[in-house]
């Protein structure tokens, strides 16, 4: 949704086959036909970390695959899926590192992460 479009060749969610997006990240997602869903650990990436070696709890949910653009790049790199060592990038962050995306929710379940989001200061901005 946060990207410039939205390809459904399966006809999953809609029978245009293709939607417009938000435009907000340099992405296109494909719609697939079977939901992945996995527990996981991952590390944020690209202005979104505390320092190196932080690694999130959360759990990956999707039903697609979103290829990004040369304006952004990964948002986190997943480590682990169901407790098995992975090394996957995932979602996107813009190059000015406004917008990011991710198929990864519980993310704000991990207090430091959450808490740099809600500190009006993060990372050196205000308001």
């Amino acid at each position: 949704m946060l990207g410039k479009r939205i390809l459904d060749p399966f006809e999953m969610e809609t029978r245009q086959g293709e939607i417009g997006g938000l435009g907000l990240l340099d992405v296109t997602t494909t719609l697939l036909k079977e939901k992945m869903t996995f527990q996981v650990k991952a590390a944020p990436l690209n202005g979104l970390e505390e320092g190196e070696g932080e690694i999130l709890s959360g759990y990956e949910i999707h039903m697609g695959e979103t290829e990004r653009g040369p304006s952004t790049a990964p948002a986190f790199r997943i480590l682990a899926r169901l407790e098995r060592e992975t090394a996957v990038e995932d979602g996107a962050v813009d190059s000015d590192r406004r917008v990011w995306g991710t198929y990864l929710h519980g993310l704000f379940e991990n207090n430091g992460f959450r808490r740099r989001f809600s500190n009006p200061c993060w990372n050196g901005r205000t308001g």
